[in-house]
């Protein structure tokens, strides 16, 4: 079902907050999803508090390259498989629903990835 719809996309979830007048943050993930079974995946993440007594932030960051393929669970869930060139894994759960794509219940962004290799 998802094949030809996986192969060579870039799936982006980007979010801010605003917690108060006083904090917020933004994170962003982008798998791209490479013809030739490659994938990159970036992610980063930055937030900050100013509240009585101080103030700070933090940031973090993720990248990571690897052989990606889908496994069809049953006939409502397909996965994402990751395998990293490190030796990790990870996966998402692929769903569409109420015209969105969803990787793990978050709604994902879908175009043609950029970054062929």
């Amino acid at each position: 079902m998802y094949s030809s719809y996986s192969s060579g996309s870039s799936y982006t979830d980007a979010s801010g907050y605003v917690s108060s007048s006083y904090s917020g943050g933004s994170s962003k993930t982008k798998i791209e999803l490479c013809p030739d079974n490659r994938f990159t995946f970036a992610a980063s993440s930055d937030y900050s508090f100013d509240a009585e007594g101080g103030f700070g932030g933090t940031s973090s960051s993720d990248y990571g390259r690897g052989q990606w393929k889908l496994v069809t669970i049953d006939e409502n869930l397909t996965q994402i498989v990751l395998l990293y060139d490190s030796g990790n894994e990870s996966s998402y759960d692929l769903t569409y629903e109420d015209e969105e794509t969803r990787l793990n219940g978050s709604r994902y962004f879908v175009t043609e990835a950029k970054e062929f290799w």
